[in-house]
């Protein structure tokens, strides 16, 4: 946790970000041909845009504010999965000459692991080198905001932070989920095998041995993999960033501020998220914010009621409720809820509507709407006995 909050977040304002070039000035041609006898010249091209530079310009045209936060990301389970892979072999190879300091590190493998299962940061995945991520945050407006306030973002008002993903994955089971399972099975093979070096010493060697080589297999395997996927081309997630902030603008809030952020959570790990809230903990108040988290995925877009696969953690209620008033289906799945409820925020995940994105932005834009008018409601509610008390019924 520590590197996260000490990594400087660098913030940007939607001016600034419209107003710096996004690219060097092309030298032109000269105008007479160089000596030689050619007849053109080369003409340096200019370097393209980063795509979330060019998606925040596009979000200012239609935000109240824009903003670009840094951060550092793992944004593949891969790597941990190799690394918790290569420290199962070492149990199991190095248990005949230091059995103590071996079961010790299986524990704390294991320990690690389930931590890294529901979502939060194991021990050991901090030794895993991390990626330099970026992170945007538009604020949406709103119909009944104050007017003539400087900074709309500091005012203390019931707040939805939406919550997606810088990449669009492919539909189809995530490498995460996909090496959950194998990795379990060799968790278990190497913790049967360490008791056994006490109770059958020659029987457990071979075991060991066999086991411990199903470990390197498997972390060569997703180092492989990961290289795979570095190459590979995402989707991209600028559809439903910016279909949701036509949305918000077409047809606002009145009473909620919305937030909406585009996070580099990968397919595993939700660095991003957790590093946006943390360093934004003063303007997104886990009292008077709600996290609103989709995670791609095949199948039409449901509504995850509980969180983890070790620790349960149940959505939030008024989330849920919201989600369910939509036409939500439930679902079973990990999102960055997770990490969002384990830091203190009330959260609810959204999990499918991989492959219609216009349908994820009606959706999440109805549950908005259908939040701010549950927020009205409740202060028509708080309103009404202070009327009552200002001015009892002289008819009792």
């Amino acid at each position: 946790m520590a590197s996260h909050t000490a990594s400087d977040t660098a913030s940007d304002t939607a001016s600034d970000t419209a107003s710096a070039p996004s690219s060097e000035t092309p030298r032109s041609a000269p105008s007479t041909p160089p000596r030689g006898g050619r007849s053109g010249a080369r003409v340096d091209a200019a370097p393209e845009a980063p795509p979330i530079l060019a998606l925040a310009r596009a979000a200012s045209r239609e935000a109240e504010r824009v903003e670009l936060h840094g951060s550092v990301v793992h944004r593949s389970p891969l790597p941990t999965v190799a690394l918790y892979a290569a420290l199962l072999a070492l149990c199991a190879w190095a248990s005949a000459l230091w059995p103590l300091p071996c079961l010790g590190l299986f524990l704390l493998v294991l320990l690690s692991a389930l931590r890294d299962l529901d979502g939060g940061e194991g021990l050991l995945r901090g030794l895993v080198v991390r990626d330099v991520g970026q992170a945007l945050l538009a604020w949406s407006p709103r119909s009944g905001a104050p007017a003539g306030v400087a900074d709309p973002t500091t005012l203390a008002a019931p707040t939805a932070l939406v919550v997606l993903p810088a990449e669009l994955r492919s539909p189809g089971p995530s490498p995460g989920r996909a090496w959950l399972l194998p990795l379990l099975v060799l968790t278990g093979l190497v913790g049967i095998g360490l008791p056994l070096r006490w109770l059958l010493p020659e029987g457990a060697q071979p075991f060991l041995a066999w086991t411990g080589l199903g470990c390197m297999l498997a972390c060569v395997v997703a180092l492989g993999l990961e290289v795979a996927r570095r190459r590979g081309e995402p989707l991209g997630s600028e559809r439903v960033v910016m279909g949701l902030l036509r949305r918000l603008r077409a047809r606002p809030t009145r009473g909620l501020r919305v937030a909406v952020a585009c996070v580099d959570d990968g397919m595993g790990h939700f660095d991003g998220t957790e590093i946006l809230l943390l360093n934004n903990r003063h303007r997104l108040d886990p009292q008077r914010t709600r996290v609103l988290a989709w995670r791609p995925g095949p199948g039409p877009l449901s509504r995850v009621p509980v969180e983890g696969r070790v620790r349960k953690l149940s959505a939030d209620p008024v989330l849920s409720r919201s989600a369910g008033a939509v036409g939500l289906p439930d679902a079973e799945a990990l999102t960055a809820a997770s990490r969002a409820g384990q830091l203190g925020w009330p959260a609810l995940g959204l999990v499918g509507g991989a492959d219609a994105p216009e349908q994820v932005v009606d959706r999440i834009h109805s549950l908005l709407l259908d939040l701010d008018r549950d927020l009205d409601r409740d202060l028509d509610g708080d309103r009404e006995p202070a009327r009552g008390a200002d001015h009892p019924d002289p008819t009792a």
